[in-house]
């Protein structure tokens, strides 16, 4: 399998986030976390796809030791650094690599292939929105690339041209004169034909207008006040945090995506960069939003862990629980790593 090019990375992480969302409320399905406990790598390369150091029976080529193989050398590094978690249970769960190789085949737009995967790769296909997410966040620039260039600016106006001047009027003949007087003398004739006006000028040619510039974006930058979302550009959303005047957010998946630190969970579980006070400084207590399991300050001795709410959102810290009466929304869901946590009441109110 040659390794992923950013524009197919690119166009992943568009039909993804339209079809994660759907896969993690199916009635029925549990609620993946976005990060669980990793466990070791296994020895056999996984079927056809590299990755899994060693390689198993009819296996394809394995990748390098604790690597995806998938994807270009240094973003496999990326990965596995910058989200160590995600990285070792995709590679220890059988279909994951297959889920995000399958997932790489789709068209921007094309929901059906990415619901394909799912619904072929429904273990793994979870675990592969992590790694994809991943790669097109802490790991952009090594995954995807640098920004495009600037825009031009327009050509300066030509000089209009010369207006011609008109010729010189020609000068009239002399008029004759008259006969001598006398008997029948004869009446001298006339003199000379008028002379003809001279030719007009030629006009100067028009200069030529240099090409209009590009106009600037009209849509609403991060910081800029707005009051419904189509004022923000299409990266941004437009929030409210705190009861503050709403104004356009960039729009995120992990605290790591934002200059803050700090990815707030919204309403509808998508995400916002918002100040770093909304996050706190250290660990992260329940309600706070996480990118991997150790970001929860529970999570070394049991009582926390970091799930996905879906909707394209980031993970949040919330308790571990055995019954539904452990927990305030009365919701306790199991986990597909292990274990159950705490959810919102919606989440086993819909199955």
């Amino acid at each position: 399998m040659p390794a992923t090019k950013p524009t197919s990375l690119l166009m992943s992480l568009l039909a993804v986030a339209a079809v994660a969302c759907e896969e993690s409320h199916a009635v029925g399905d549990e609620v993946a976390p976005v990060f669980d406990a990793g466990v070791g790598g296994s020895a056999g390369g996984a079927a056809g796809v590299g990755g899994i150091a060693g390689a198993g029976a009819n296996g394809g080529a394995g990748g390098s030791a604790g690597r995806i193989g998938i994807f270009v050398p240094e973003c496999s590094d990326c990965i596995a650094e910058s989200c160590a978690d995600a990285n070792v249970q995709c590679l220890a769960t059988p279909d994951c690599e297959q889920a995000v190789s399958c997932i790489l085949t789709c068209e921007a737009t094309d929901e059906s292939c990415v619901r394909t995967c799912f619904e072929s790769t429904p273990e793994g296909a979870v675990l592969a929105t992590d790694i994809i997410q991943c790669a097109g966040g802490p790991c952009a620039t090594q995954c995807i690339g640098g920004s495009g260039g600037s825009a031009g600016t327009g050509g300066a106006g030509g000089s209009a041209g010369t207006i011609g001047r008109g010729g010189a009027g020609g000068t009239g003949g002399t008029a004759g004169t008259t006969g001598t007087g006398g008997v029948g003398g004869t009446l001298g004739t006339g003199g000379g034909a008028a002379g003809r006006g001279g030719r007009g000028g030629t006009a100067g040619t028009l200069g030529t207008g240099g090409a209009a510039g590009t106009g600037g974006a009209t849509c609403g930058g991060v910081g800029v006040a707005c009051t419904q979302q189509s004022q923000c550009c299409t990266a941004n959303t437009c929030v409210s945090f705190n009861s503050a005047p709403a104004m356009c957010a960039q729009k995120c998946s992990l605290n790591s995506s934002c200059s803050s630190g700090c990815c707030v969970s919204l309403e509808d579980y998508a995400g916002a960069c918002g100040s770093a006070s909304l996050c706190g400084t250290g660990c992260r207590t329940n309600g706070r939003t996480c990118d991997i399991q150790n970001d929860c300050c529970g999570y070394a001795s049991g009582v926390s862990r970091c799930i996905g709410l879906g909707n394209g959102g980031p993970g949040v810290c919330s308790a571990t629980c055995t019954t539904n009466t452990n927990c305030q929304s009365n919701c306790c869901r199991p986990l597909n790593g292990g274990g159950n946590a705490c959810f919102p009441a919606e989440f086993c109110a819909a199955g």
